[in-house]
């Protein structure tokens, strides 16, 4: 990312915040409901606020402990430093996580990785982070279906979706490791290109459920990068009077970021009329799940994007504390 890169997403985030305080409510004819953020309880607010620091103090700990399965030793300072700069980056490039992967990978390459060990690296962090976010998903849709709340619809289809996809996460580890090198050999360069995200996909989950299998705690940071999130948006849900139903609440937050693989940004609009039509079909009212939605995305998204955006400027300019593990 050059410095005019760093400026223009700046500038366009500016664009998007002023498009949706400004148009966003008049098209919907939701202005009161925008303003009514103004009235939550501040107590619950400051909550969500410090639950978001937490959330990123768990995805800190995991990137760690990642970095160190592969041999080598990471500072706290450019931990958060680093994920609060793919964090920001993911977060205005949502495809897939798109744009923090390529942060991430760009700022370990440059201080000592290869570029593949770095893509490994990567793909273990989001291979755990991930497959705790499923299978919270797969646990709250079929808690929800057996206590006989909310349509199958927002239960359990996501839950039997998911289930599919860890799955299908586990047979991606039965790719040799050896695939680059036997396609590299049958059709060259072509080979070893088209072999390489499988292969690395595969690396990443063996590579995760070593981690698992090892009882690593650091993994537990993964958790806490999702409930702390999760609570986030409870707090934000108790700002405006809402009945605190954790479960329900927590089914809402995880469909609504299953569309973060779009390619909006920021998640505008996906994630948002993901959370805010779940909480609908579980019963809340519409208003409510409104602002309670644009309160979360403030805290979430918007207020980690100013350090994110120093941060993103400064992993290409700052020494990243790593080196050989002993």
């Amino acid at each position: 990312m050059t410095r005019r890169r760093v400026l223009t997403t700046i500038a366009v985030t500016a664009v998007v915040l002023v498009g949706l305080y400004l148009l966003v409510p008049r098209i919907a004819g939701l202005e009161d409901t925008w303003h009514r953020i103004e009235d939550g309880d501040p107590w619950w607010l400051a909550l969500g606020v410090a639950l978001e620091a937490v959330s990123f103090a768990g995805y800190v700990w995991l990137l760690r402990a990642v970095v160190r399965q592969g041999g080598r030793e990471m500072s706290q300072a450019a931990g958060w430093r680093l994920t609060l700069a793919g964090v920001a980056a993911t977060r205005i490039v949502t495809v897939g996580g798109a744009g923090g992967i390529a942060v991430t990978v760009v700022g370990l390459r440059d201080e000592g990785f290869t570029t593949r060990e770095a893509s490994e690296r990567q793909a273990v962090d989001l291979v755990l982070l991930y497959a705790v976010f499923f299978g919270l998903i797969v646990a709250c849709g079929v808690a929800l279906a057996a206590l006989g709340e909310g349509h199958p619809a927002v239960t359990l289809a996501p839950a039997g979706l998911s289930a599919v996809i860890m799955v299908a996460a586990l047979a991606v580890a039965r790719v040799p490791q050896d695939f680059e090198r036997r396609l590299r050999g049958r059709w060259g360069k072509r080979g070893a290109a088209l072999a390489a995200l499988p292969a690395v996909l595969a690396d990443g989950v063996r590579g995760g459920w070593s981690m698992l299998r090892r009882g690593n705690p650091a993994v537990v940071g993964a958790l806490i990068w999702w409930l702390a999130d999760i609570g986030v948006f409870v707090a934000c849900v108790g700002a405006f009077g809402g009945d605190i139903d954790l479960l329900v609440l927590a089914m809402a937050y995880l469909v609504g970021h299953i569309f973060n693989v779009l390619p909006v940004p920021g998640g505008v609009g996906p994630v948002e009329g993901g959370m805010i039509g779940a909480m609908v079909a579980f019963g809340e009212p519409a208003g409510l799940a409104l602002v309670a939605t644009l309160a979360y995305q403030l805290i979430s998204v918007w207020l980690p994007a100013v350090p994110g955006a120093f941060a993103l400027w400064r992993v290409r300019h700052h020494h990243l504390v790593v080196a050989d593990a002993q």
